[in-house]
């Protein structure tokens, strides 16, 4: 019996996301039959498993009403039909930000190099297989605090890079199906966000913060861009792979330096064309390095797995492919701002 009444005290508790207008209409009748269902069962563990079951589908339709609520429809998330934020959200900061803000949303540039070059102490380490369930969960945690404190300050613009580097780690995450990586990552994965988005959701009790993210998105496309930035840190992480200097974990460290320098200048910039020459700026530099060192360590240097020895012409062609498709990722999200201007003619006329 006290099972049961904790499991029915977790339930009333996860109602707490629901708008207060729906609580007050079907609040009581959920638990109601919430509670009868538990009746039926024979066991704590089929109440438990019952719990599971109405989780499913929970916080999507925790969102579903939240929106209505504020008298808005899922098809105001359509391009086609004009995407149509209301205006009593938080408004957008287009200030530049504070010294301190640009040092919070550079700190995920470095984050990842920073974990990765501390593994290099254990001896167990070989390259990318040090990804032990330690070892992911302090890649993870910085993140998924950083994307916590987002949440319930509004997305602010610095916390986009926290984004991109939770992203691009989850990418990471589902795509390690090597037999010789701890599988157990993606649970280790999912608990830091998990409570990541409990507390935040305790705190606010509202989804609102999402809707202000699209919105920040909607109105401010290098937002979106420095997200893509954030990510920068997993993509090109490998770009150093299988050069050996005596100094190269110094040449990584500038590369990823000059990332963060970018990140900062992107915050304490008031105006979405300094912005994206901030990201540009500290892009193109980290991959000119990165480019100049290939080139000048692989320049006549022959493997024992290569044919023929490397020369820099060829170099160079291989690294323009993939600098560009990250230059192209990097600013696609200026179609927003053409988008957002059509919008505005449209409804002009």
């Amino acid at each position: 019996m006290k099972r049961m009444n904790l499991i029915l005290r977790l339930f009333r508790f996860l109602q707490k996301i629901y708008p207060q207008n729906f609580k007050d209409e079907f609040g009581e009748e959920m638990l109601d039959v919430f509670e009868q269902n538990l009746m039926d069962s024979d066991n704590w563990m089929h109440r438990s498993t019952k719990l599971i079951r109405e989780m499913q589908g929970w916080f999507a339709t925790a969102l579903k009403q939240n929106m209505l609520d504020k008298q808005m429809s899922w098809e105001n998330w359509s391009m086609d039909s004009h995407i149509k934020i209301q205006t009593d959200f938080v408004p957008l900061d287009n200030k530049n930000g504070t010294w301190r803000q640009a040092i919070v949303g550079a700190i995920p540039i470095l984050w990842v190099p920073l974990v990765y070059w501390s593994s290099r102490l254990f001896p167990e380490y070989q390259g990318w297989y040090w990804m032990s369930r330690f070892g992911f969960f302090a890649l993870i945690i910085l993140p998924s605090i950083g994307f916590c404190v987002a949440w319930i300050k509004d997305f602010p613009r610095w916390s986009y890079s926290y984004l991109g580097v939770l992203t691009a780690i989850l990418i990471l995450s589902i795509s390690l199906n090597d037999p010789r990586y701890d599988t157990s990552i993606l649970v280790v994965f999912w608990t830091p966000v998990g409570v990541a988005i409990m507390i935040a959701l305790l705190v606010t009790r509202s989804f609102d913060p999402l809707l202000q993210l699209a919105r920040g998105i909607w109105n401010d496309w290098t937002r979106l861009s420095f997200a893509f930035y954030g990510s920068l840190t997993i993509l090109l992480f490998d770009a150093y792979d299988g050069i050996h200097f005596s100094f190269d974990t110094l040449l990584e460290l500038l590369t990823f330096a000059f990332l963060a320098f970018g990140a900062a200048a992107h915050v304490r910039s008031s105006e979405a064309r300094q912005r994206a020459i901030s990201l540009l700026v500290g892009f193109g530099t980290a991959w000119i390095l990165i480019v100049s060192v290939n080139v000048v360590y692989w320049n006549g240097r022959q493997e024992v797995w290569m044919r023929e020895p490397a020369n820099w012409q060829t170099i160079l062609l291989q690294l323009q492919a993939p600098g560009l498709i990250l230059f192209g990722i990097l600013f696609s999200p200026i179609i927003l701002s053409f988008l957002r201007r059509y919008s505005r003619l449209t409804h002009a006329f």
